[in-house]
């Protein structure tokens, strides 16, 4: 016999007026139904997300970059949507977040908003994710936290946190990285995997100047327009680099 997955649809309720109350499902809902998950190397796993209305997926790579990643619809009797995401031969590449929304929540601008689900892909030869064209640029407003991306993929390496050869103490979380406040500078992450040390390319930081008070000028070609002319005005900011 196959086994059987129960899907519980949670609902969220908002008493609008005397006798009327406005319903809308919350999250869709995502198949197995863990937090986290540790997935074997270049073995292959699958994810099902359950909805009331399309659902879709946010992974760590495009499927147009990674042949390896496919997504599809797939029918059922119970009236749900049902999209899977299936990975085959999975690697450091594939550890990360995966997340399922609702189609019709998202816009291009919002953030996407749905069930998570982190997946680690533990490789002996890889202790760390490899890093996007953008990651080891850090930028942040003066004396605000930052998080340097360092993850591994393997949620048990222990990594530390390195400024021009001096160890940095920060809080760490190999689904993030490690976050605190950091001067400007060059950070390096090490780990040491089986005997093997592995360090990643430098993290830059570097931070924004930023004043509660702005210093502007504000100039206009003219100040008085006929209907329909455009207007130009010009506003420059001095001694803050985050407007």
């Amino acid at each position: 016999m196959g086994t059987s997955h129960q899907v519980f649809l949670v609902l969220s309720c908002l008493l609008t007026g005397p006798g009327l109350i406005s319903c809308q499902l919350l999250l869709p809902s995502i198949l197995p139904n863990e937090n986290e998950k540790i997935v074997q190397l270049n073995s292959s796993f699958s994810l099902r997300c359950v909805g009331e209305s399309e659902v879709s997926w946010q992974h760590p790579m495009s499927e147009e970059d990674d042949p390896n990643v496919e997504i599809r619809s797939e029918e059922n009797n119970s009236g749900l949507f049902v999209t899977v995401l299936e990975v085959v031969n999975a690697s450091a590449a594939h550890t990360g977040w995966y997340t399922c929304y609702y189609n019709h929540t998202q816009t291009d601008e919002s953030e996407i908003e749905g069930r998570h689900i982190y997946i680690y892909v533990p490789d002996p030869d890889m202790a760390f994710v490899p890093l996007g064209m953008t990651d080891s640029l850090v930028i942040v407003e003066e004396d605000d936290s930052a998080i340097i991306p360092c993850r591994t993929t393997d949620p048990e390496t222990q990594v530390t946190l390195h400024n021009n050869g001096r160890l940095v103490p920060a809080s760490y979380d190999s689904r993030q990285g490690f976050n605190g406040t950091f001067s400007v500078g060059p950070y390096i992450c090490e780990a040491t995997v089986k005997g093997r040390t592995f360090k990643t390319s430098e993290f830059n930081v570097y931070a924004l100047k930023a004043t509660s008070e702005l210093n502007l000028e504000m100039d206009a070609r003219q100040t008085v327009y006929k209907a329909g002319e455009t207007i130009v005005v010009t506003c420059a900011v001095f001694n803050n680099e985050v407007v």
